[in-house]
């Protein structure tokens, strides 16, 4: 768990430098409520594409 904080607070801090406080505020919330954070940009995750007909 301190683990997970402590890269979080990384991620936080790295978010505001680069002016985005708004999802720097949102994923410390998220991880205050325990909650996982969603994948980082440019990542998505893996989802079953299916043609809808």
């Amino acid at each position: 768990m301190k683990q997970l904080f402590h890269d979080m607070l990384g991620e936080a801090t790295r978010l505001s430098r680069t002016g985005n406080l708004l999802e720097a505020t949102e994923l410390i919330q998220r991880t205050l409520r325990g909650e996982s954070a969603p994948a980082p940009h440019g990542k998505t995750a893996a989802t079953n594409h299916r043609e809808e007909c």
